[in-house]
């Protein structure tokens, strides 16, 4: 879904479904939010989901078409995911 003048969000789905919350309400977190989301910043709800956000050109192959989004991603990984890597 595009939310115009912001990044696209990008996740994987079980992530979702795993920690049991709704994505809508990330995206408007993000949309109402006065001050950008950026690179590293890290998106938390006390009682749930904890996210870092780092940010990715919009995917070559959707050049001039609809789904294009110059503003480019923003990749959200759970924290449990990047502290496991580690």
């Amino acid at each position: 879904m595009h939310v115009l003048g912001l990044r696209d969000i990008v996740m994987k789905r079980a992530e979702v479904a795993e920690v049991g919350f709704d994505i809508i309400e990330v995206i408007r977190y993000l949309a109402q939010s006065e001050k950008p989301i950026d690179d590293r910043h890290v998106i938390a709800d006390l009682g749930g989901p904890r996210f870092q956000a780092f940010t990715q050109p919009c995917a070559q192959e959707l050049i001039g078409s609809p789904m294009h989004n110059p503003f480019g991603r923003l990749k959200l990984v759970s924290l449990r995911d990047i502290a496991e890597s580690n």
